[in-house]
């Protein structure tokens, strides 16, 4: 039942070309399709923490952050990889799981450089993070979206690209549309602004392979499903959320993906990124998300479901991707669990029920 009388959830007007008007004003709302540019050189001074002082760019510097995330499925075997500059540090993980058994084939999770990611979350996105023996790219042309990754064996915590322990080669060729969220960050005082490009229910081509012991084992994702997450913008020095993304085929054949999240620190609910996606087209989902799962138990099952009612999903975990950081200045508490979900979604009068939906849940409270 919902927590509160249904809200009007607006529709997704088309996307602008660039998420900052001429005169720098951010164009704050939930878009269909993907803006081609953040516009971030363009931002009015009240929307970027200041102007052109030493301060205010220093304070922008540190304060503006961006990521790309990347899912994809088959019923098999899941993919994800996230590439991400915090400002001062970054990182870049990847976690490939077996889906049928639960069985978690790579787990990596690098940090010492900033990934780095260009202002274009549509056609043209460029995202790369680079380390010895580290290498993850991101990118976009048209509608395809290539991913490749090489990892270099470890020794002592320090990658050897002589050695190659994981390489990933796969494509995800858009079949929709994506949709941009533009909203207001809330620094007290002064406001940003964070763009975020959505995509779900891209079918996927490609593979995984994976050295052990010099001997490879390879893993398919053709016929898979996936998508992407771009995001950059001005974060709060702490910046907490809960997440749920996943994507998959129902019983009757319909590709339906979802974006869910809940607490995202200085945008709330006034942001518009909740969506669910019906055969590549996405429609707006109620802002209002409740998570409940157990912290200290992060691989007992979640609830999912927003307050008017429309999602109600419950998340089976398998395994977890986890990083946990502590140096004072710098604190990370990050979970993401890799399961299946089932429940119901309701889209334009008609109830979709999933059942075994790969996807990923997510914990994340970070002080950057």
């Amino acid at each position: 039942m919902p927590d509160s009388d249904p809200a009007q959830v607006d529709a997704f007007a088309p996307a602008p070309v660039s998420a900052v008007s001429r005169d720098g004003v951010p164009q704050f709302g939930g878009f269909e399709g993907i803006v081609a540019i953040t516009g971030f050189p363009r931002l009015a001074d009240e929307y970027r923490l200041g102007g052109d002082d030493l301060v205010a760019r220093a304070r922008r510097g540190v304060r503006q952050k961006a990521w790309v995330y990347l899912f994809a499925a088959t019923p098999e075997i899941s993919v994800v990889a996230a590439l991400v500059n915090g400002g001062v540090t970054g990182s870049g993980f990847l976690m490939v799981t077996d889906l049928r058994t639960g069985e978690v084939i790579v787990d990596s999770s690098r940090q010492g450089a900033r990934a780095k990611v260009n202002d274009r979350p549509g056609d043209g996105l460029r995202a790369t993070y680079r380390l010895p023996g580290t290498r993850y790219s991101i990118h976009r042309e048209g509608a395809a979206v290539r991913f490749t990754a090489s990892l270099g064996a470890a020794v002592v915590g320090r990658p050897r690209a002589s050695e190659p322990w994981v390489e990933v080669d796969l494509t995800m060729h858009e079949t929709g549309s994506g949709i941009t969220a533009i909203s207001p960050v809330d620094h007290g005082s002064r406001s940003g602004v964070s763009v975020t490009g959505k995509t779900a229910g891209k079918s996927v081509t490609g593979g995984i392979v994976v050295h052990v012991h010099g001997a490879p084992r390879s893993f398919s994702l053709d016929g898979g499903l996936g998508g992407y997450d771009y995001t950059k913008g001005f974060m709060l020095r702490r910046t907490a959320w809960r997440w749920a993304y996943g994507v998959g085929r129902l019983a009757d054949g319909t590709v339906l993906g979802f974006n869910l999240t809940e607490g995202f620190s200085g945008v709330g609910e006034r942001g518009r990124e909740n969506a669910v996606w019906i055969d590549g087209r996405p429609s707006p989902l109620d802002a209002r998300t409740r998570f409940t799962f157990d912290r200290d138990d992060i691989l007992a099952p979640w609830q999912v479901k927003t307050a008017d009612g429309a999602v109600r999903l419950r998340f089976v975990p398998l395994a977890r991707h986890h990083e946990h950081l502590d140096v004072k200045v710098l604190r990370s508490h990050f979970v993401q669990p890799v399961g299946h979900f089932a429940g119901e979604i309701d889209v334009a009068g008609r109830t979709h029920v999933l059942d075994r939906v790969p996807g990923v849940t997510e914990d994340q409270d970070i002080l950057w």
